[in-house]
C-alpha cells in the first residue's frame, strides 16, 4: 500500500474514533453507574417527571450529603449548593400537603421539560 493510502486509512480511523468517543468508555463501570445514578437524581430533586414528594426529599438528602462532602474537599466551594438542596427538600416536605402538591403538579405540567436530556460525551443510561 502507498503512504497516501496509509494516511487516508489512519485519518478515517482517527475520525471514527473521535466522533464515536464517549467518556463512559474509559471509566470504571462502578464510576459510570454512580454518575448515571447521580444524573438520574437531578430531575427527582427538582420534583419533575412525575416525582413523588418522597423521591424528591430522598434525592435532595443525597445531594445535601454529596455537596457537603465535596465542600470539605473543595474548601467550601460547593457549600452554597447544600442550601439550594435544603430549599428543594423543603418544597418536597411542603408537597405532603395535598393542596400544595396539586398546585405543584399544575405548575410543573406547564413547564416544557423534555423526558430525556442528553449529556454530552456520555453514552450509557
Amino acid at each position: 500500500m502507498s503512504i497516501r493510502g496509509q494516511l487516508s486509512g489512519f485519518a478515517r480511523n482517527a475520525w471514527g474514533y473521535a466522533t464515536n468517543w464517549s467518556l463512559d468508555d474509559i471509566l470504571l463501570p462502578s464510576i459510570v453507574d454512580t454518575i448515571n445514578w447521580i444524573a438520574s437524581l437531578v430531575p427527582r430533586s427538582l420534583g419533575i417527571r412525575q416525582t413523588t414528594p418522597r423521591e424528591q426529599i430522598n434525592a435532595n438528602i443525597v445531594f445535601i450529603f454529596f455537596w457537603a462532602t465535596l465542600s470539605a474537599i473543595s474548601f467550601g466551594a460547593t457549600l452554597a449548593l447544600v442550601f439550594v438542596h435544603l430549599f428543594l427538600l423543603g418544597i418536597g416536605v411542603w408537597r405532603w400537603l395535598p393542596a400544595f402538591n396539586e398546585l405543584w403538579r399544575r405548575g410543573r405540567s406547564r413547564l416544557p421539560i423534555p423526558d430525556d436530556i442528553d449529556i454530552p460525551f456520555w453514552r450509557s443510561e
